[in-house]
């Protein structure tokens, strides 16, 4: 419960053992995030000194063990839009890199950190890698979540993504939804989906789209609560919706910052946030 680990982006991470925090991780190399299974592992990317790939290692303890594993982009200076696991143990990452200084997104890359293999999958107009195996995602992939072991869905900026074995739908303005620049996904047990836009939180219950008046605000990140409430990031605060109505946490409410760019509740029902200048930590 007093141990977490942190990155910026920055050269080495941040270790949290409950009073402070201390610098842990690769000596000058770029930490780019953490992942944690299900069973308690923990594994880590990081950029090393020739800038070209992501590295990705297991941590143990203070230890951080290099892996056979390297993640590829086009470009220069690859980071990562999310880090996920799946149900089955796979590492779900979101790729982008720079090209003459843009940011580009390039999908995403799935990890199997026991075998070793990594799978790419992004939309191309190439028919070669189409036969190989890459599916046709849409590259703005900024978050995943997972239905099981065999439905996944993706939030896009072109739009709602459902992942089913080799088959991918793609849901965008032209097929309900009210916006298709999506920031984040978000799945119940029993399939529900959740979208966060800025217009709003959309919700797909298998047939249609959906965007409640209730939840009517632009949220930047979402994440479910074992007790089924949702909880959002937006511009005015921290928001818990209990399928009912809407209360908020903000600066007048103990936040340090009104905006929320990132939400996460930990397995001790803690729920983490993101500002432009801070991090939070709410005990429920």
């Amino acid at each position: 419960k007093d141990d977490c680990w942190i990155a910026t982006g920055a050269p080495r991470a941040w270790r949290w053992r409950g009073g402070g925090f201390t610098p842990a991780g690769p000596v000058d190399e770029v930490v780019l995030g953490m992942v944690r299974t299900s069973d308690g592992v923990l594994y880590g990317f990081h950029r090393p000194a020739d800038g070209k790939a992501i590295a990705v290692s297991r941590i143990d303890g203070e230890t951080w063990v290099p892996l056979n594993i390297r993640l590829e982009t086009p470009g220069t200076g690859p980071e990562l839009s999310f880090a996920k696991t799946a149900p089955d143990g796979t590492l779900w990452i979101g790729l982008r890199y720079r090209d003459d200084g843009d940011l580009r997104p390039w999908g995403i890359a799935i990890v199997d950190p026991t075998t070793g293999a990594v799978a790419y999958h992004h939309a191309s107009g190439d028919p070669k890698e189409r036969k190989l195996g890459v599916l046709p995602v849409p590259t703005t992939i900024v978050d995943v979540a997972f239905l099981g072991d065999t439905e996944v869905w993706m939030a896009s900026l072109q739009g709602a993504v459902r992942m089913q074995g080799e088959q991918v739908t793609v849901w965008n303005e032209s097929m309900q939804l009210d916006s298709e620049l999506l920031n984040a996904v978000a799945v119940t047990s029993g399939g529900l989906v959740f979208v966060a836009t800025a217009d709003g939180v959309g919700t797909f219950d298998g047939e249609r789209w959906r965007f409640s008046p209730e939840l009517r605000f632009a949220t930047n990140d979402l994440a479910l609560g074992a007790d089924g409430r949702l909880w959002l990031g937006t511009e005015r605060g921290l928001a818990i919706f209990d399928g009912k109505k809407v209360r908020r946490l903000d600066v007048r409410r103990g936040m340090v910052e009104n905006q929320v760019l990132d939400v996460t509740l930990d397995e001790f029902g803690r729920v983490w946030t993101r500002g432009p200048r801070s991090l939070a930590v709410v005990t429920p």
